[in-house]
């Protein structure tokens, strides 16, 4: 079976009591549903929790997880082999001429 790519990308407040929740969401979709693959967003608190669940359940379970950056990393940032840089400009470019060939 194949694995489920899972997408989070949250709001910039998020209070700290959903980290319970969210965490026993993952366990769900791993377990039950095969997720294998996460993205998810890197601004707010949100997608800090999302992050933070997903890197202390990659220790136990076989999954992969990638923070999508939507503006080159700023000096404050971290990027590692987890970060995927999403290139906003050059995909609307792309959409742009895709619209006007039609």
């Amino acid at each position: 079976m194949k694995g489920l790519t899972v997408t989070f990308f949250g709001h910039k407040d998020a209070p700290k009591e959903i980290e319970s929740a969210l965490r026993l969401t993952l366990i769900n979709l791993i377990e039950n549903k095969n997720a294998n693959v996460f993205y998810v967003g890197n601004h707010g608190n949100f997608d800090t929790m999302v992050v933070r669940q997903l890197e202390n359940l990659s220790n136990t379970y076989p999954i992969k997880y990638y923070v999508v950056y939507a503006y080159m990393p700023g000096k404050n940032d971290t990027p590692d082999e987890h970060s995927i840089l999403l290139c906003t400009e050059f995909i609307m470019r792309i959409f742009s001429s895709a619209f006007f060939a039609l």
